[in-house]
């Protein structure tokens, strides 16, 4: 028998880091949130067939590369609303400095601390299931995912400081994706 992991490894391939060294199955990971952050599915917590003989439930969890990521998703609503209005009045000020000058591309290197990388992860479903595909708004507040509890998968949101799940549209899909456009402001949902 043999358990998939997530494993980060670097350009070269000369070097290899397991982040989720779980002894289950995790699988599908994704970058979002800039790289700062992966999405991943596991069966840590769901249902499991005899001798991984079957089908297992499923849930997402994320983790996070960096401390800053990690604080900032432990926010309460509260914080997180007041530390949204400072990051927004900042990106005000910094419009209104660029639109004097030309704006330049920008790019961020990435920095992982990956001490203790296990440690700062969590689980964002509230319900294990059989989930085909999931994906996290721009702001990282809401899972949007596709899973199925009796017949086909149907599309279910999950609102991530509250908790709040529901199923947003009953599709009733032998399978399904979804794919958020270049500035993921339009979430495409490809069923049967």
């Amino acid at each position: 028998l043999n358990n998939t992991e997530v494993l980060l490894i670097s350009k070269d391939g000369k070097q290899r880091k397991n982040l989720t060294q779980s002894g289950y199955y995790d699988s599908a990971p994704k970058w979002i949130n800039e790289g700062n952050q992966i999405l991943y599915f596991t069966n840590r917590d769901g249902l499991k067939s005899y001798a991984t003989s079957g089908q297992s439930e499923l849930d997402v969890y994320s983790m996070f590369l960096n401390q800053e990521s990690w604080d900032k998703f432990n926010n309460s609503k509260e914080e997180y609303d007041l530390l949204k209005m400072i990051e927004e009045e900042a990106k005000s000020e910094d419009k209104k400095k660029k639109e004097d000058k030309k704006e330049e591309v920008k790019v961020t290197t990435l920095k992982f601390d990956l001490e203790d990388v296990e440690r700062r992860k969590s689980r964002l479903t509230i319900h294990s299931s059989i989930l085909a595909d999931a994906v996290l708004s721009k702001d990282g507040e809401k899972l949007y995912y596709l899973t199925k509890f009796e017949k086909g998968l149907n599309l279910w949101e999950t609102e991530i400081r509250t908790k709040s799940t529901k199923m947003l549209i009953a599709l009733d899909a032998e399978t399904a994706s979804m794919e958020w456009d270049a500035k993921k402001e339009n979430l495409f949902l490809l069923a049967d």
